[in-house]
This record gives structure tokens, sequence and C-alpha cells, in this order.
């Protein structure tokens, strides 16, 4: 009888895609594997009976990683966040995994002190990074295909901007709720209020940036693309009020496809994507707030101006 392991999805626009891939490399080894969405497990669980459930983090409901513990299930994380923006983060492992597998050795370091003796712990690098490879080309469709499905002109140079501001839309008593929950759940993270106000500074950064490049530069095709967890009806409410045939909103879709279609990409602060427009050789760039220290923003400035795209909108941002 084959091993059966059941994968845990977080999101499946950011995470399925690579998932999948290790699926399907486990399935040419022999075993059954199985995903579903995160939280609607139970009923996969009974009738799939997996020997080995695999988690996006080690903090989830306390009562079900008991018990499939106590059922004698193996218990694994992949990290689907592993390069977390804040300098100090940790989580509260309440049920320390059997297997940890991290994407690099720092955070494999901080964690080792609550595994040690408890969890078998490897770095094996971050788990979407393989489809940048020459040999996963066709996973995705062309840039051409992508394109014409926005309705947008293949022949113009395209800026992509992947957003952040999630919790910028949270009401004051959601952020207090939040607040009280990640309290429970983390030994060490930045100040959840900051956090905050950095979401909401950058979002109305970028709706006045998106504003003045999409004016200035009527030949520009501009894609936005919100966080996976971020309220997309906000950047379709301001995109439809810019009432503009070279904007468009991508959503329910993976990140893959933004890049395929980047001539450049812009995202917040040190967003995860940015790691993956590099690896795909797309020119980046980061949206900062007003904390940046003096200095800071000129990385991005010379970027931007380097794609040889936008360099008087670069003078102005």
């Amino acid at each position: 009888m084959k091993s059966r392991i059941l994968f845990l999805v977080d999101h499946k626009h950011r995470d399925l895609p690579a998932l999948t891939l290790i699926g399907c490399h486990l399935e040419r080894r022999g075993f059954d594997v199985r995903h579903v969405a995160l939280g609607n497990e139970l009923p996969v669980i009974a009738n799939f009976d997996p020997q080995c459930v695999v988690l996006p983090k080690p903090v989830y409901d306390l009562e079900r990683l008991l018990r499939w513990r106590l059922e004698g299930r193996t218990l694994m994380v992949i990290e689907t966040e592993g390069n977390p923006q804040d300098v100090t983060f940790e989580l509260k492992i309440r049920v320390p995994p059997d297997v940890y597998f991290f994407w690099n050795r720092g955070m494999a370091d901080r964690y080792r002190p609550q595994l040690d003796g408890h969890s078998d712990t490897q770095v094996l690098g971050f788990m979407r990074s393989d489809f940048p490879h020459l040999r996963l080309d066709g996973a995705f469709p062309s840039r051409a295909e992508l394109l014409a499905r926005y309705g947008l002109d293949a022949r113009r140079h395209t800026l992509t901007i992947a957003t952040s501001a999630q919790d910028s839309h949270f009401s004051a008593e959601r952020v207090r709720q939040k607040q009280r929950r990640r309290t429970r759940s983390f030994s060490k993270t930045a100040d959840y209020l900051e956090i905050v106000a950095n979401m909401r500074e950058l979002r109305d950064r970028t709706v006045d940036f998106l504003r003045r490049i999409t004016e200035r530069f009527p030949d520009l095709n501009v894609a936005v693309k919100p966080h996976p967890h971020e309220n997309a009806v906000f950047w379709s409410d301001v995109i439809q009020k810019m009432d503009r045939r070279n904007i468009v909103l991508v959503v329910g879709e993976p990140i893959n496809h933004l890049l395929r279609v980047s001539d450049l990409r812009a995202a917040f602060n040190v967003c995860t994507t940015t790691v993956e427009a590099l690896l795909a050789g797309v020119p980046s760039i980061r949206l900062f707030d007003n904390r940046m220290r003096p200095g800071d923003e000129a990385p991005w400035r010379e970027r931007f101006a380097s794609a040889g795209l936008f360099a008087e909108s670069a003078r102005s941002c």
C-alpha cells in the first residue's frame, strides 16, 4: 500500500503551484498525495487517512495538531512564508512538528532552541524558486497570451505592481483582534500597529502613484496584483475610478503570471515576490513609506531609470 501524504494549502494562488510540483515528484516516487485548502481538511483526513500531514507553518489549530499527533500521523512543515519581513520574528511553537523544512539557515537557527530534540530540521530553500527555471518555462501561459487575457497591448512596455496592504483595510476592532492573536502566536515580532500604519501609507502612496503614472504615460501597460489575502475590491474600485484602458487588476492567478508580463515590477518594502522577480530576470523596485532613512531610495530610483522606460516618473515619485 502506498504511503499517503496530505498537503494543507494556505492560499491556492500563492502556494498551490509549488506544492503541486512537490506532490508530482512524490507521486513519481510511489506516494499517494492529496491537497486540500487549509481549514477544510477534516473530512479529507477521515476518508484519505494520511500517514503524513504537511502544514504551511508550525502554528495551527492546537486541538487538531494534538489529535493528529495522538493518531500517530507525522506532522511536517514546509514554510510558505519562510522569509519574514520582520527583523525580529519568531512564532511560539506549541506542538513541534516531526519534520520542519526551512528556506534558509538563519531561520533554522532561530527556531533550533524550540525544536531541538523534537524535530528533524532541514534547509531546502525557497519552495517557489523552481518556477523561474527554463525547464518549467512552459508551465504558465506566454506573455502574449496573458496580456491578451488582460486586454493589454503586447507591443507596449508593462509595469506591474504587487501590493501587500492586506491589513490596511481592517476596521479598528479587527486590528485589535489580530493584535491579540499575534500576541498569543508570536514570541518575537515587530509592532503590529506599525505594520498596519506602514501598509496604509504604502497603499495610499501606490494609489497616487498609479493615478500619475497612467496619466503621464498613456501608452504604458500597468497591471496591479494585490496580495492573495488582500481586499481586491478596494483596488478594483481604484482602477474603475481612473477609467483608463491601460491599467488592469490581476487577481486569482499566481505571481508567475505577473512576472511573465513584467518589463519592470514594483512591490512593497521587502516583499518575497522581489526574490521571485530577480530569479526570473525581471528588473525590480521597492516602494517605501516616509520612514525611510535619507538615501534609502537611491537603489530603486537607479533601477527605475536604468530600465529605460520611466525615468521621468522615477524623478517625481
